[in-house]
């Protein structure tokens, strides 16, 4: 019994490091999107670390989730889900963000 205890509560911590690790990645790859307009060779970096992030996010947050709400879920479609919607959400906001940024400069 303290085996399974033990073990959902690293799947727990899994779960928020998962999710925090995933909030970073995707303001990772909003800061890249907006520099990428004013210095195209930072941004791209910023991108590429950002959606690093974003699957180790995911990796982690499939890792905690699985085992505790018995999610039956491949770790792929769930990577291809989150880059989608995420995607989707960045370029809006870094789109906005860019916006903000040239009329200020």
């Amino acid at each position: 019994m303290d085996k399974v205890k033990k073990e959902q509560n690293n799947s727990g911590i899994l779960f928020f490091v998962g999710i925090g690790t995933i909030i970073i990645g995707i303001v990772a790859i909003i800061r890249g999107d907006s520099l990428g307009y004013l210095y195209s060779s930072k941004g791209f970096e910023a991108r590429l670390s950002g959606y690093l992030t974003l699957i180790l996010g995911g990796w982690w947050f499939w890792k905690g989730t699985r085992p505790v709400l018995g999610w039956k879920i491949h770790p792929v479609f769930l990577l291809i889900l989150m880059f989608l919607s995420g995607t989707i959400v960045v370029e809006f906001i870094a789109h906005i963000i860019t916006i903000a940024l040239t009329k200020l400069i």
